[in-house]
């Protein structure tokens, strides 16, 4: 993933915060707020998202699970970007 790539991702999270109700990161929480980026936690917050009904987390989770780890950390490192009050 380049630097670009990457600054669209924080940008989908940035606009993933606004959504009423997702202000510490939704059903994907545990991945973008606490910073649980391993696989398995991105695919419990993928099925916490379809339970919910939340398209834009589940399509977020997605993307996510095509990151590689390091990449995940890459975006976790820019918390305080998308995490934006």
């Amino acid at each position: 993933m380049n630097g670009e790539q990457m600054y669209g991702m924080v940008l989908v999270c940035r606009a993933y915060y606004q959504i009423p109700g997702n202000s510490t990161g939704g059903s994907l929480h545990i991945v973008l707020d606490d910073g649980n980026i391993e696989t398995e936690h991105v695919v419990f917050c993928s099925a916490e998202a379809i339970k919910e009904a939340d398209i834009v987390g589940e399509g977020i989770a997605h993307m996510l699970l095509q990151m590689s780890y390091d990449e995940r950390s890459e975006l976790r490192n820019h918390y305080a970007e998308y995490a934006m009050e």
